[in-house]
């Protein structure tokens, strides 16, 4: 509810030291906007759902997933990590 209520502007001088943060203020604002009104301002139960969520993608709904529900249904896998993997023929 307090990011709900944040400015955008005030939210980005926040986290202003973090790369991308115009993008992220933007991606948090909206996906604020959604958990509050479409799941009464939880998270999302699945990484399924939580991936339609605005820069959520696989990796951090799998790491959510894990830590808030103690459900493990992917990996969270950086990119780097997925790319030698495939170098090891994983």
């Amino acid at each position: 509810e307090n990011i709900h209520k944040t400015d955008a502007e005030v939210l980005n001088g926040l986290i202003n030291k973090v790369g991308f943060h115009n993008n992220k203020t933007k991606y948090i604002k909206q996906t604020v906007e959604k958990l509050v009104n479409e799941f009464d301002g939880d998270i999302p139960p699945t990484a399924e759902e939580m991936i339609k969520l605005p820069g959520i993608g696989p990796k951090m709904a799998y790491i959510i997933e894990n830590v808030a529900f103690g459900v493990s249904t992917g990996i969270g896998v950086d990119t780097h990590m997925h790319r030698i993997f495939n170098d090891l023929k994983w």
